[in-house]
């Protein structure tokens, strides 16, 4: 199971996803697609409005992909506690 946000992963292996747009009012829109490649860190935003989906920022985007890509492609970052 995911963790709730905020939580950071790194990813253990490539998941396919989709740009979302940047802005609240066109958040829903899509913008492309794209492979995040592994061993990048991703933070969870939240659930999706769209069904099976989980918000993340990755490079300073937002993107949709699906949360079992997440569960099982990705491990939970260590806390950095400074």
């Amino acid at each position: 199971m995911v963790a709730p946000p905020p939580s950071t992963y790194i990813l253990e292996a490539s998941v396919a996803a989709v740009k979302l747009g940047n802005t609240v009012e066109n958040r829903r829109e899509s913008a492309g697609f794209a492979t995040i490649p592994a061993g990048s860190k991703v933070l969870v935003e939240g659930r999706s409005t769209l069904s099976g989906l989980i918000d993340v920022v990755w490079d300073g985007r937002t993107y949709a992909l699906f949360s079992v890509d997440l569960e099982t492609r990705a491990a939970l970052a260590p806390c950095s506690d400074s």
